[in-house]
């Protein structure tokens, strides 16, 4: 739906621009909608769309711009979110940190990236004076972490879609990659998140309702680290599930804040290919199946047009209920209760300092610490045995010093101190 009422706003500013004060907009709006033959009921959005058109370009004389291209595939499919810039005509305030003071500049907000940062210092400056205590979260949907981390010189935090492709990308997508590998690159990120703010509040993430499941994710593959996740059709092996509960660790233990998209704490999936009306702006629908609560009235079938709905795929509709993985302690939702469980002790040092090492025994293992940052936090250290790209590593012998005790583990036997493939063992110092 998002996408095909950005490209009905994009092709209405390509025709008419900012000058609209003599045309009829809603209709105008309506005869591309119907040119672009979307198939569904539009009137809602054809209204919003007119009221803001009129508001920005009539009422409030803003100017267009850029009117950014919409991006489509060689299939001619849409591949990603179109902008229409304002520019507003005039002086603006705004708050200038070098200076200490309010200071007057005329401002353009283009996708020019320090005009963005200059207009979201603004806006965060104007809110915190009346929210002091409201932090901003930023979704720069961007996996180069070189790239957002000037972002952090206004926000408080950003989504860590850094940690989402690196994970994936650098631990199973059979590009060559390993956990050696993907701990370098985490240590590299938050050197370039603390270049712009010491403070930065990292937002790691299981997936959201614009990508895959988590468990589809992780376990899918790739030509190249810039290339395509290929589908991969979820059936509940123990291999994919493993793989998933190695990725919730991996996202769950990270510094900051973690946000988990519901029903990833379940293992739902998002198989892609299940409905022969296979349209890609429609695609959502997977991601946007109902959670599995153990009382059905509570699993609306929501409809997405005439032949598009979020029923369940074939996994979900045999995947355990809410209430039945409650009872499991070997379930989805158990080992998610217990990482968090981890993350909400009050020694743990959700903002101390990340530091990945290389793991001589085994290259396929995580290793990291977080350092206490507080007299009350402690130091904590995480050993998680990714099981290789293909799931062929070996188990190793890992000793935890004396000084450290253990919090949480998996797949992993305290007797003979053996970590098997897709284990995690987290130590606190005592």
């Amino acid at each position: 739906l998002g996408s095909d009422v950005h490209q009905i706003a994009e092709k209405f500013t390509e025709k008419f621009g900012d000058n609209i004060s003599d045309i009829d907009t809603r209709n105008e709006l309506i005869k591309i909608a119907y040119d672009l033959d979307i198939g569904y009921d539009l009137t809602e959005h054809i209204d919003n769309l007119s009221l803001f058109f009129n508001e920005v370009f009539v009422e409030n004389n803003y100017k267009l711009y850029s009117n950014e291209e919409y991006l489509l595939d060689e299939k001619n499919r849409f591949s990603g979110i179109c902008d229409i810039i304002l520019e507003d005509v005039g002086t603006k305030e705004y708050y200038d940190e070098e200076m200490g003071q309010m200071q007057s500049k005329e401002f353009d907000y283009s996708t020019n990236q320090n005009k963005n940062i200059a207009f979201w210092k603004e806006f965060a400056y104007e809110l915190k004076t009346t929210y002091p205590d409201c932090y901003l979260v930023g979704e720069n949907f961007d996996g180069w972490d070189q790239r957002i981390s000037p972002m952090y010189q206004a926000m408080d935090s950003q989504f860590d879609f850094p940690l989402f492709y690196s994970a994936h990308n650098w631990l199973y997508a059979n590009i060559g990659g390993n956990a050696t590998i993907f701990g370098q690159k985490m240590n590299a990120k938050f050197d370039f998140y603390a270049k712009y703010r010491s403070d930065y509040i990292n937002a790691a993430f299981t997936s959201n309702h614009d990508v895959s499941r988590a468990i589809n994710h992780i376990n899918s593959t790739k030509d190249s680290e810039a290339g395509t996740e290929h589908d991969v059709k979820i059936t509940g092996s123990m291999s994919q599930v493993n793989k998933a509960k190695v990725y919730a660790a991996v996202t769950m233990l990270q510094p900051g804040l973690s946000f988990i998209y519901y029903g990833d704490e379940l293992g739902m999936s998002s198989n892609t290919k299940e409905n022969e009306f296979s349209h890609e702006n429609n695609l959502d629908r997977y991601y946007r199946q109902s959670f599995k609560w153990d009382d059905e009235a509570l699993r609306p079938e929501l409809d997405f047009g005439s032949q598009y709905t979020n029923a369940y795929d074939s996994y979900n509709s045999k995947l355990p209920s809410m209430e039945d993985q409650a009872k499991d302690n070997n379930s989805m939702l158990s080992f998610y209760k217990g990482l968090c469980a981890v993350k909400q002790d009050p020694t743990f040092p959700v903002n101390g300092k990340y530091t990945a090492y290389k793991f001589d025994d085994n290259e396929d293992v995580l290793h990291y610490v977080m350092q206490a940052n507080s007299a009350t936090t402690k130091d904590y250290k995480v050993y998680i045995h990714t099981g290789g790209n293909n799931g062929g590593s070996s188990s190793l012998i890992l000793s935890i010093p004396e000084t450290d005790e253990i919090v949480f583990s998996y797949n992993y036997n305290t007797s003979s101190t053996a970590l098997y493939p897709y284990g995690v063992v987290v130590t606190r110092a005592k």
